[in-house]
Formats: structure tokens, C-alpha cells, sequence
């Protein structure tokens, strides 16, 4: 928990430094689509370095595991105020459909990421994964903005 907790962070820091080290403001990026399919395509390359680590993750949510549930809420939601800062911003912009709400955007872009970074765990998720992207050349960040557009 503790080192998944320490990777989102470092995720959204990387996201910052990354506006910082191409010139971009500290403040909030303009394109908050953007910011967002970046964060998934990360997330999808973290998990790629880390699939031992996803997979472990992914267990905390079987019922069974339910006693570290102390422990993953605020994890959980340290992300889930992350994206909606971001999924806001997006709204704000205009860049969210009208008659979607932007509570159902945040759930959408972190289900996507989640699929994405799951796919990574395993033969069998990967094969999955390969069931709908195989020859296509998935590229995560144009996918994720692909979905919130």
C-alpha cells in the first residue's frame, strides 16, 4: 500500500515536473484532456515496470483482503481527487460533453486507467488486452483522450 501510494504520487509530481520541464506554468495545465491521457498513458508504463506490484493492488480489492481497507481508501481517495481536479478543469473548459457529468467522466478515466495498468499484471490479462488492441498499435494516451472526448 505504502509503495503503491508512493507511485501515484510520484505519477502526478512527474506529470508537474514534466509541464514545468516543457516551459508549462505551475498552475493547473490549460488542456486538462490532455493532463488526463497523460496520466493514463503513465499509468499504463508504470504498471508495465511494476506489474507485481498492479497485481498485488488489484488483490486488495477481493473481499478476503477487506482488513486492509484502512490503508487503501486514502489511497484511493488521493487519486480519486486528483482526477477530479483534473476532470473539473476539463468541464470548466468546455471540454466535456454538456450531458456528461463530470462525476461520471472521473469514474470512466479511472476505470480506463485501471483496465490499462491491469493489463499489464499477467499472460492472461495481456492476451485480453490483445483481444482489442492487438495489431492496432494502442497508443494509451490517444486512446484515454479518445474516450473522455
Amino acid at each position: 500500500v505504502v509503495r503503491g501510494a508512493e507511485m501515484q504520487r510520484e505519477l502526478f509530481a512527474a506529470l508537474h515536473a514534466k509541464d514545468a520541464a516543457e516551459g508549462r506554468s505551475a498552475e493547473p495545465p490549460k488542456d486538462a484532456l490532455a493532463e488526463a491521457a497523460r496520466f493514463v498513458s503513465d499509468a499504463y508504463r508504470v504498471a508495465a515496470s511494476e506489474p507485481s506490484l498492479i497485481s498485488l493492488w488489484l488483490s486488495f480489492g477481493l473481499e478476503e483482503n477487506e482488513r486492509f481497507a484502512e490503508e487503501v481508501i486514502p489511497f484511493e481517495r488521493e487519486l480519486f481527487e486528483n482526477m477530479r481536479g483534473i476532470v473539473d478543469r476539463a468541464a470548466s473548459q468546455g471540454a466535456l460533453r454538456e450531458d456528461l457529468d463530470p462525476a461520471v467522466a472521473n469514474y470512466i478515466v479511472a476505470a480506463v486507467s485501471g483496465q490499462l495498468m491491469k493489463s499489464r499484471v499477467s499472460s492472461i490479462e495481456r492476451a485480453k488486452h490483445d483481444m482489442y488492441f492487438e495489431g492496432r498499435g494502442l497508443d494509451p494516451e490517444a486512446a484515454m483522450r479518445l474516450v473522455i472526448e
